[in-house]
C-alpha cells in the first residue's frame, strides 16, 4: 500500500531541496538574545521560555503582560532559491496564510496570528497566540510520537496503532480542510514538515484529538484532487538518528490509503460544518474524490483500497504493513560503503605511520554500521503485542472511565478525574500522572496492567537506545510480508490448466510490455540518461566507466594469450548485449585508443605496455546485440563504424552468437543492466515453501471497446473477439464482478494492445487508462519452467525462507538463467561480466520481508510518481525492472561449466584505479555515492580459474548462505522447506 519516495511531496522528506537559496546570515541562540530587547520596545517586558529549533524556524514560547505567545523567526536570512522560496519569508507567509483562512471562518486547525514585525533591523518575526495545552507531534518507529516538556527536559511518548491512525487521519484532515479545488486548478497547503513540530495536539474532554497546524508556509496551485490524494497517501516524515556524533535523517512512510481516505472525509466534513454547510455535503464530495482517485491515472493502483473504503470495509489503521515501519536506508548504506572502503585504503597506507587516522576511519565506519544493522533488524518487525495492557496515553474517555471503574474510583469523582487525566495528557509514567492528578491514586490498585507506551527521554532520542532490544530470532509470523498483490484471487484446482492457457503469466505480460515490437516500451518509448526515464552508471560515470572496463578487457586479453587461448594476431571480440544508448561502448573504444598512445612500462612482460595496448586496440572487435530497433539507431549514430551494431536478443543469446561465431566465442562478453529487463515471474511463496504463480487477467471498459469499433476495420473482427473472450472468461471462471467491463484472454489482449499502438501517441495513452488488471494465482507446478527453476535452486530458497516465519512475494527471472547458460555454451574461452542491481537469494528474500522494492517502474511522469510495484498503470509506456538474483545466475553458470571469478559491488569494475577514485570521492559526493552503492553488483564468470579479477581493494561478497546464518531455533525448518520446494512438480495441487 505504500509508494516510492516522491520527487517532491506535500509533506516533504527533503525540505532542503525546497529552500536552497544562498544563506546570508544565520540566526543562532546568541542572535535571538539580541532580538528580545527590540521586541520589548513594542510589547513591554518579555520573558523567553523554551524554544524549538525546526528545519525552517525558531519557535520560542514567551510570556508578557498580555499573556503567553509564540515568537517565530527564521533560522537563516537567505536569498530565494530555485523554487522561488526563502526561509526568510516564512514568518510573514505563516501570518498571511493563517489570516487568510481565519477570515473565511476556517479556524479549526490554524493558530491565531497576533502580529508581524521586523526585529533587529532585518529579522522577520511572527507573533502567534500560544497553545499551552498542545504538544508537538513527530513520527518515529511506526508510531506518532507526542513531545511533552517540563522546563528544559522533554520526552517522546509513542502512541499505539489506534491513536496513531486517528492522529494521522486528523493530520490529513487538516491539509484537506485547507484545500481549495476551484482555485488555480486546485490549491493546497504545502511544505508541511511533520518532524518540525508543524502539527500539535491535545486531548479534548471527550477524549478526541484537537490537532493544530502551526505552519502554513505555502499555498500552491495546479494540484487536482486526485494528485492531492496521491501525495497524502505518500506522506513521509524525516527521522533524525545520531551517528558518530552527528545527525542523519532518514525518510519513513507515515501514511496509507485507509488513513488518507478517512482524513479526506473528515477534512471535507469539518470544512462544510465550519462554513455553515451540511456535513453530508462534505461526505458526498469526499467519496466522489476517492471514487475518482481510484479511476484516475495517478491513483489507479489504489482502486482496490478505494472500493473497499467506499464499501465500508477499510477502517483507518496503521502499523500492519511492512513498509509502514520502513526507513529508506540506501543513503546511509552508500555512505557506509564509502567509509569502509576509505578505511581500508587508509589502513593500507598507514602500515608504516599515522595509524591514528586509520583507527578514526574504521571507528566512523563501525559507528554507522551499528546504526544500520539495528535499523535493518527493526524494519519489518511487527510492534509488540501487549494483551491485557491498558496504555493510558492511548485511552479515550470511555477507556479511562472503564479503568477508573475498575480502580473503584467513586462514581461521582470519575468524570473530574478523567477530565484531569485528559487535560494533562500525555503522561510519562504513573508517578508523574499521580503528581498531576491526585484523584487517580486508586490506579495503583487495578489488576489490569498499565503501560504508558514507549517513552524516550530527550537524552536518548535519536539514539539506538530508543528502539529497545534488537531482535535475534527473526521477525514475527506474517502470512505475506510484502503484499504486492493486485486484486488477486485463487484459481480453483480444476481450472489451473485452463487459467494458464487463457491468461498470460506475469512474465509473459511484462515481457510483452517491454519488448513487443508493436507496443513494447523498448521498441518505441525508452529514454535513457539524466533527462530520461532512468539513467545508468555508464551514463552517470562517463567516460570513466568505459575506461575501467577497457582495462579489465585488456587484462583478460593478456591472460588468455598467456594461457594459449589466443595469439596476438587473433581478433578479440568484446560483445555487449543490450547497450542502451551506446555510451559504454563509445567510452570503451575511446579509452583503448587513448591508452594505446600512452607509454607505460610493464613489469609482467618486459614489453612496453604502449605496444601491447596498440596491439590490443587493433584486435578488439566491439559488437553490440540489441533487440530494440530504436536503440540500434541511436547506437549507430553514436558509434558509427567503430562498432558492429546488430539485431540480437539477449533472451536467446546462443541463437544470436551462433550466427556470427559458428565455432564459439573467445573473448569478453559484457552486459550492463540487461537481465533486470527480462520478464520475471511473480511468485507468492509461503513461509513453508509452497508457491503460487501470478497470471495477469486483463479487462477493458466498454467505452474503449466502442472506440476500437470506430477505429478498426470491420474485417478485423476485434470487437467481436472482445465480446466472445469476455463471455468465455466469465463463464469458465465464474466471474461476476466488474459488471460492464469486458474480460480478455491472452490473445485478445495482445490484439487490443496492437490496435492501441496504431493510434497517435497523444490519443493512445489516455485510452490505456480504460484497461484494468487483476491477478489470478495458480500453483507453480502449472508453469513447468518456473517450477523447474525453483527446484534447481531449492537449497538457497529454503535457507532464506527459514530465517523468518513470513511468506514473501518474489520476482523470479528464468530468462536470466537461460541467458547465462546459453552464453556459457557459446563461450569457448574468456569471461562473462554481468553488471546489474540485485542481490543474492538470501538478500532478496530478507529484503522483501523488510519492505524493499525489488520490482520498480519508471516512466515519463512530471507531476507525480506512481507506486513502484504497479506494472499495470500505462503498459508499453513505462520501464519495468526487477532486481537480479545473482545466486541463481552463478548457479546457472556453474551448472553450465563456468567458474565464478568474482562477485562484488559494482565499484570493483574500477580495478587498479580504485585507490585514486576513493581519494576523489572525499570531495565529490557523486563519486562517493557510486563507490558506496550497495545495490549494484558485478558478477564475473570464466571458462577456467583466473586471477585477473583480483585486487587489494576489491570486495568479494558471498553468493550463498549457510544454515549457520539462520536463527538457531529455526534451522530445523530448512530441510522441510527444501523438500516442499523440490516436490513442487510431484504435488501439482500444493497451495
Amino acid at each position: 500500500m505504500s509508494c516510492r519516495w516522491s520527487q517532491d511531496n506535500l509533506v516533504t522528506s527533503d525540505p532542503a531541496r525546497l529552500y536552497d537559496g544562498q544563506v546570508l546570515e544565520r540566526i543562532d541562540l546568541e542572535s535571538l538574545g539580541y532580538l528580545i530587547p527590540d521586541l520589548e520596545k513594542r510589547m513591554g517586558p518579555v520573558k523567553p521560555g523554551a524554544g524549538r529549533m525546526g528545519v525552517f524556524t525558531w519557535d520560542i514560547a514567551c510570556a508578557s503582560d498580555a499573556g503567553p505567545f509564540i515568537l517565530q523567526v527564521p533560522l537563516v536570512l537567505d536569498a530565494r532559491g530555485r523554487r522561488n522560496r526563502a526561509k526568510s519569508d516564512l514568518p510573514r507567509l505563516n501570518v498571511e496564510n493563517m489570516r487568510y483562512f481565519r477570515a473565511q471562518g476556517l479556524t479549526r486547525f490554524v493558530m491565531e496570528p497576533r502580529d508581524f514585525m521586523i526585529l533587529g533591523g532585518n529579522v522577520p518575526a511572527a507573533i502567534f497566540a500560544a497553545l499551552p495545552d498542545h504538544h508537538p507531534l513527530t513520527f518515529g518507529q511506526g508510531a506518532v510520537q507526542v513531545e511533552p516538556s517540563a522546563g528544559r527536559l522533554s520526552w517522546a511518548v509513542a502512541l499505539g496503532p489506534r491513536p496513531t491512525a486517528d492522529l494521522l487521519a486528523e493530520m490529513v484532515a487538516a491539509l484537506v480542510y485547507h484545500y481549495e479545488p476551484d482555485r488555480e486548478g486546485g490549491t493546497a497547503v504545502t511544505d508541511v514538515c511533520v518532524n518540525d513540530g508543524d502539527f500539535t495536539a491535545r486531548r479534548r474532554p471527550d477524549g478526541s484529538f484537537d490537532v493544530r497546524l502551526t505552519a502554513v508556509r505555502q499555498r500552491e496551485g495546479a494540484i487536482g484532487p486526485s494528485l492531492l490524494l496521491l501525495y497524502l497517501i505518500q506522506m513521509m516524515a524525516y527521522e533524525d538518528w545520531s551517528v558518530d556524533g552527528g545527525l542523519v535523517g532518514l525518510p519513513v512512510l507515515i501514511s496509507n490509503p485507509s488513513v488518507t481516505f478517512e482524513g479526506v472525509v473528515r477534512g471535507l466534513r469539518y470544512r462544510c460544518r465550519d462554513l455553515g454547510q451540511p456535513e453530508e455535503q462534505g461526505s458526498r464530495e469526499a467519496r466522489q474524490w476517492i471514487r475518482d482517485f481510484g479511476r484516475s491515472r495517478v491513483g489507479r493502483a489504489y482502486r482496490p483500497w478505494a472500493e473497499r473504503f467506499l464499501a465500508g470495509g477499510l477502517p483507518a489503521t496503521f502499523g500492519g504493513d511492512t513498509r509502514e515501519r520502513w526507513w529508506r536506508l540506501i543513503p546511509l548504506q552508500k555512505k557506509l560503503g564509502f567509509l569502509e572502503l576509505r578505511a581500508r585504503l587508509v589502513a593500507g597506507q598507514n602500515d608504516h605511520g599515522r595509524p591514528d587516522s586509520a583507527a578514526k576511519a574504521e571507528e566512523s565506519a563501525r559507528a554507522l554500521r551499528t546504526v544500520l544493522d539495528r535499523l535493518s533488524a527493526e524494519i519489518g518487525r511487527a510492534p509488540p503485542d501487549e494483551p491485557g495492557m491498558a496504555r493510558i496515553n492511548d485511552l479515550g474517555r470511555d477507556g479511562l472511565m472503564g479503568l477508573l471503574e475498575e480502580a473503584r474510583v467513586p462514581p461521582a469523582s470519575r468524570d473530574a478525574v478523567a477530565d484531569d487525566i485528559l487535560a494533562h495528557w500525555p503522561h510519562r509514567n504513573l508517578s508523574q500522572l499521580l503528581a498531576d492528578v491526585p484523584g487517580a491514586h486508586a490506579l495503583r490498585k487495578v489488576k489490569t496492567r498499565i503501560s504508558f507506551g514507549r517513552v524516550v527521554a530527550e537524552s536518548e532520542q535519536a539514539t539506538l537506545a530508543s528502539i529497545g532490544p534488537a531482535s535475534k530470532e527473526g521477525g514475527a509470523a506474517r502470512p505475506l510480508a510484502n503484499a504486492e498483490v493486485f486484486n488477486g484471487w485463487l484459481v480453483a484446482p480444476n481450472l489451473h490448466a485452463s487459467a494458464v492457457q487463457t491468461f498470460p503469466t506475469f512474465e509473459a505480460y511484462m515481457d510483452a510490455a517491454l519488448h513487443d515490437e508493436a507496443w513494447g516500451y523498448y521498441a518505441h518509448g525508452v529514454l535513457i540518461g539524466s533527462a530520461g526515464h532512468f539513467t545508468t552508471s555508464p551514463e552517470s560515470m562517463s567516460p570513466h566507466y568505459g575506461k575501467w572496463l577497457a582495462a579489465w578487457a585488456f587484462r583478460t586479453w593478456k591472460d588468455m594469450i598467456g594461457h594459449g587461448e589466443l595469439t596476438e594476431a587473433d581478433p578479440f571480440p568484446v560483445i555487449e548485449f543490450g547497450a542502451g544508448n551506446g555510451r559504454l561502448a563509445r567510452d570503451f573504444l575511446d579509452a583503448i585508443a587513448q591508452v594505446a598512445a600512452v607509454p607505460k612500462a610493464s613489469a609482467s612482460t618486459g614489453q612496453p605496455d604502449e605496444q601491447r595496448w596498440r596491439t590490443f586496440a587493433s584486435r578488439v572487435e566491439y559488437r553490440i546485440y540489441e533487440t530494440s530497433a530504436s536503440l540500434r539507431d541511436k547506437q549507430h549514430q553514436l558509434l558509427g563504424p567503430a562498432a558492429v551494431v546488430a539485431e540480437g536478443d539477449a533472451r536467446r543469446p546462443a541463437e544470436t552468437l551462433k550466427r556470427d561465431f559458428p565455432t564459439g566465442v573467445k573473448g569478453f562478453v559484457l552486459s550492463n543492466e540487461v537481465p533486470d529487463a527480462f520478464g520475471v515471474h511473480k511468485v507468492v511463496v509461503t513461509a513453508d515453501g509452497d508457491a503460487l504463480a501470478a497470471l495477469v487477467v486483463p479487462r477493458l471498459e466498454a467505452t474503449l471497446r466502442q472506440t476500437l469499433a470506430q477505429q478498426a476495420a470491420p474485417a478485423d473482427g476485434l470487437t467481436r473477439r472482445i465480446a466472445a473472450a469476455d463471455a468465455a472468461v466469465r463463464e469458465t471462471f465464474s466471474l461476476r464482478q466488474n459488471p460492464g467491463d469486458l474480460y480478455l484472454d491472452a490473445g485478445t489482449f495482445a490484439a487490443v494492445m496492437e490496435a492501441l499502438a496504431r493510434f497517435p501517441a497523444g490519443q493512445a495513452e489516455p485510452l490505456l487508462s480504460a484497461l484494468w488488471f487483476e491477478e489470478a494465482y495458480v500453483p507453480v507446478a502449472a508453469v513447468p519452467e518456473l517450477a523447474a527453476h525453483l527446484r534447481a535452486n531449492a537449497a538457497q530458497y529454503a535457507t532464506a525462507l527459514a530465517a523468518e516465519d513470513s511468506g514473501v512475494v518474489l520476482y523470479v527471472n528464468v530468462h536470466a538463467d537461460r541467458f547465462i547458460r546459453e552464453l556459457a555454451s557459446s563461450l569457448r574461452a574468456g569471461v562473462i561480466v554481468t553488471i546489474d542491481y540485485g542481490d543474492t537469494t538470501w538478500g532478496l528474500v530478507q529484503g522483501a520481508r523488510r519492505g524493499d522494492f525489488p520490482f520498480r517502474v519508471y516512466g515519463d511522469w512530471q507531476d507525480y510518481v506512481p507506486r513502484p510495484n504497479d506494472p499495470y498503470s500505462v503498459p508499453g509506456t513505462q520501464d519495468m525492472t526487477a532486481d537480479v538474483n545473482f545466486t541463481d545466475l552463478a548457479h546457472a553458470g556453474q551448472d553450465a561449466g563456468l567458474r565464478v571469478l568474482h562477485y562484488g559491488p559494482e565499484r570493483d569494475v574500477i580495478g587498479a584505479d580504485l585507490a585514486e577514485v576513493i581519494v576523489a570521492g572525499a570531495d565529490q559526493p557523486a563519486v562517493a555515492e557510486f563507490l558506496g552503492n550497495p545495490v549494484f553488483k558485478v558478477l564475473v564468470l570464466g571458462t577456467r580459474p583466473s586471477a585477473v579479477f583480483t585486487g587489494p581493494l576489491l570486495s568479494p561478497l558471498p553468493l550463498s548462505y549457510r544454515e549457520q546464518d539462520v536463527p538457531k531455533s529455526r534451522r530445523p525448518k530448512i530441510v522441510a522447506i527444501q523438500a516442499t520446494i523440490e516436490n513442487i512438480l510431484a504435488e501439482p495441487g500444493a497451495t
